[in-house]
Parts: structure tokens; sequence; C-alpha cells
């Protein structure tokens, strides 16, 4: 924890805008795990056939 003088010095901002800086940045910085090129194709055959079985849906 940072004394009040070091937390007022370096902005004052409080948890939510230090939490909305902290999620993008984790989203900028992420990298997808490496997945087995079988498991990827079968996912992605099934996402095409369970389309393909129901009408598109606009919420």
């Amino acid at each position: 924890n940072e004394p009040f003088e070091k937390w007022e010095a370096a902005g004052s901002t409080d948890a939510s805008t230090r939490a909305n800086a902290l999620w993008k940045k984790r989203l900028a910085e992420f990298e997808a795990p490496p997945l087995d090129q079988g498991i990827r194709d079968g996912l992605q055959d099934y996402v095409a056939r369970r389309k393909g079985e129901t009408a598109d849906a606009w919420y």
C-alpha cells in the first residue's frame, strides 16, 4: 500500500480508474494459448454445423 501523499502525487486515481486501466492493459497483452490443429478444426466444424441448424437471431 502506498502512503496518501504518494498516491496523491501519482494523480489520485481511484480503484475504478486503476481497474479500468489494468483490464485494458491485460487485454492488449493477451496471447491466446496454442491449440492443437485437430481440435481447432473440430471446433470450427461444430460451430459451422450448429450455425446451419438454427436461424440467425438478432437481439
